[in-house]
């Protein structure tokens, strides 16, 4: 049976200088239970080899691994579902092969993306944003308003919804003022001193904002 989510969604990122095996065990280490491993350079290969380690650190932790993008590597590396954007495969291709015990996220940039999304179903959680700038997408530019955010997460309700987009520790309480499930933070996980030394701080702001607990 599916646990509840956590609202804290901890992204790997390819420009670490860990492998996205050793960053799933950092940000476990420090307390993150919900993790994506994010990669757009490495291959088939090489993000399975990396997923079947971070899904025995996982596993250990009795925490969420998700893969992006690829249902095949999610399938086989046992993790615990994949997430998909727009020119990805299908959410519902994504339920056939995964069945109904693996979490299926999507990512929503707009409320006609929104709509879909809803439509189709077989959505565990959505990845919504950007909301400002990051540094894993920094050409987006088509921020969402506001206005915006409100209208999808009450349409896309009760999918639970997680804000994402240079999100840093102040920006927890966007949590509460939009009635979002959470948040999904990558570069704002770590600081000048270590990788993932802000999980920590991120996870106490959250906690003390009465939010779901982490």
């Amino acid at each position: 049976m599916k646990k509840s989510l956590p609202p804290l969604l901890c992204l790997t990122s390819d420009s670490s200088d860990y492998s996205h095996s050793d960053q799933v065990g950092i940000l476990l280490d420090a307390g993150a239970t919900f993790i994506q491993i994010r990669s757009k350079k490495l291959s088939f290969d090489e993000l399975l080899n990396q997923a079947n380690h971070a899904s025995i650190l996982g596993v250990k932790k009795n925490a969420d691994l998700i893969i992006n993008d690829h249902i095949e590597v999610a399938k086989l590396s046992n993790a615990s579902g994949v997430h998909l954007g727009g020119n990805d495969e299908s959410v519902y291709d994504a339920r056939v092969r995964l069945g109904e015990g693996m979490y299926i996220g999507a990512t929503v940039h707009s409320i006609s993306e929104a709509k879909v999304v809803k439509e189709i179903g077989n959505c565990d959680y959505v990845g919504l944003g950007p909301f400002r700038s990051s540094q894993t997408k920094p050409g987006f530019r088509d921020f969402l308003s506001e206005d915006q955010i409100f209208h999808i997460v009450d349409l896309l309700s009760p999918i639970p919804t997680f804000l994402i987009g240079g999100l840093q520790i102040a920006d927890c309480n966007l949590i509460t003022k939009f009635n979002l499930h959470g948040i999904a933070v990558c570069s704002g996980l770590s600081n000048k001193a270590r990788y993932g030394g802000n999980v920590k701080s991120f996870i106490k702001e959250i906690n003390d904002l009465n939010c779901i607990s982490v």
